[in-house]
């Protein structure tokens, strides 16, 4: 070994060696900071818009009701096709879809469901049945002057089997 070779000026201090807690501090992990709580009336009003109902509290509508279908405002045959007159929806079989909304029971309780927007879920209706192929048609648009002809819708929307003419 050299001079000066060897162990350097600094010690080493065993931390667990003194059980009286006495010597350096053990490191901890750093706290997080956090904003402190607000306190008063103002943290009231945040905590209160924060647990409000969404739609009470969203987008400046006012929130509607849970109605049976039976209590809305578009209970009557008139206002429910009033409803959609001026949309696609008018081309459906109104009647039969008014009538549709109006017998649907929960399958559980056998009562009439509530709902907040009753136009929402009559659309939800013509919706699922075009979907399916089973939307029904206003009587209207799909019988015209060839209505008795079993070939003449098909051949007014440009369809043509090999069965016609």
């Amino acid at each position: 070994m050299l001079e000066g070779e060897g162990l350097s000026g600094a010690e080493l201090f065993d931390d667990t060696a003194q059980p009286n807690g006495a010597g350096p501090a053990r490191p901890t992990a750093p706290k997080k900071k956090v904003a402190p709580k607000k306190k008063g009336v103002e943290a009231d009003t945040i905590r209160a818009a924060a647990t409000a109902p969404r739609a009470a509290s969203g987008r400046g509508r006012p929130a509607l009701p849970e109605l049976p279908f039976s209590r809305s405002p578009i209970a009557q045959v008139e206002t429910f096709i009033a409803a959609f007159a001026g949309t696609d929806y008018q081309l459906a079989d109104l009647r039969h879809y008014h009538q549709l909304v109006a017998t649907w029971r929960d399958k559980n309780t056998g009562l009439e469901p509530t709902r907040r927007d009753w136009v929402a879920t009559a659309k939800r209706f013509m919706l699922n049945d075009a979907a399916d192929n089973r939307l029904k048609l206003a009587p209207a648009h799909h019988a015209g002057p060839d209505a008795h002809d079993p070939g003449a819708f098909f051949a007014r929307t440009g369809f043509k089997s090999k069965y016609d003419r």
